[in-house]
């Protein structure tokens, strides 16, 4: 039979421009800072995570070079963990933000705050999850929103409203986080 093809990302580096992340759905994670004549292999580094778990997103800074957020979810091997990595250094080191002792569902997108760097949201399988200390404690957001998986997360530029797209049914928006 035909191999399915490859899934995954690519996230542009904010402050580099010749360079991007990428990863894919056999646990890759890679980055380029030369437009994609080389690229260097980052699995290896991300310590605890699953061998051939899905990278479905990668968050890239927008305040600091070389700063991202990698989402990994693993459940098409039954593992049903949080995993989600941070680097400030272009992968060089590599410090896990999220585990099942204080997230609820695999992992499945992440936004931080283009104002606040210290607040981030993570959507998982089972909701919303919000950090006001870079990952240090995580608490689920559930005023007004379900638990529902939540696949993508974006801040708007100007009117700093939270937009969270779900599976099955529909697009969140949040207004105005600015108190947070």
């Amino acid at each position: 039979g035909e191999k399915e093809p490859s899934k995954g990302c690519i996230s542009p580096c904010s402050k580099e421009e010749n360079g991007s992340w990428g990863g894919n759905d056999d646990g890759n994670v890679q980055l380029t800072r030369d437009g994609g004549k080389t690229w260097d292999d980052l699995e290896s580094k991300l310590r605890g995570a699953p061998g051939g778990g899905w990278i479905p997103q990668i968050h890239v800074s927008g305040q600091n070079p070389g700063e991202a957020f990698v989402v990994i979810n693993n459940y098409r091997q039954n593992d049903w963990e949080t995993y989600v990595y941070h680097t400030n250094d272009f992968g060089k080191k590599w410090s896990r933000l999220a585990d099942n002792n204080q997230v609820r569902g695999y992992a499945l997108s992440i936004n931080q705050d283009s104002k606040v760097e210290n607040l981030l949201f993570l959507g998982t399988e089972n909701g919303l999850w919000v950090s006001v200390d870079k990952g240090e404690n995580w608490a689920q957001w559930q005023n007004g929103y379900p638990s529902v998986s939540t696949t993508d997360i974006k801040i708007h530029p100007t009117e700093n409203d939270l937009i969270l797209g779900t599976s099955g049914r529909t697009i969140f928006i949040i207004d105005n986080i600015s108190l947070l």
